[in-house]
């Protein structure tokens, strides 16, 4: 799997977060509470920021959520190995630039 941006390790949880110039990013975990994790297996959601600062990964930790509205998914996906999350990574860096919005404005 390639490198990821940020690491969250807390003991039987791993996450990945990678940030791409599109404004997509992706969520990627093993663990105890994710889907597969205790087969080895991984799950990834697809994110977008809710900061305009999207290609630090620092000011994006914290600030993004899960979209459901990508031609690679409508959820959050599971069961996967790594050779599937490197796949839709490269799926989730090739899609077309997504601009950020703001968060408020996003229901109005």
């Amino acid at each position: 799997m390639r490198e990821p941006d940020w690491v969250d390790d807390r003991g039987r949880n791993i996450r990945y977060r990678y940030f791409f110039d599109n404004g997509y990013g992706a969520s990627v975990a093993t663990g105890y509470s994710t889907y597969g994790g205790d087969e080895g297996l991984w799950e990834l959601a697809v994110i977008i920021s809710n900061t305009p600062e999207w290609k630090s990964p620092r000011s994006a930790n914290e600030s993004f959520q899960i979209v459901y509205d990508t031609p690679i998914t409508n959820d959050v996906l599971g069961y996967l190995t790594e050779g599937d999350v490197d796949d839709l990574l490269n799926q989730i860096e090739s899609l077309p630039k997504r601009e950020y919005i703001d968060p408020w404005l996003r229901n109005v």
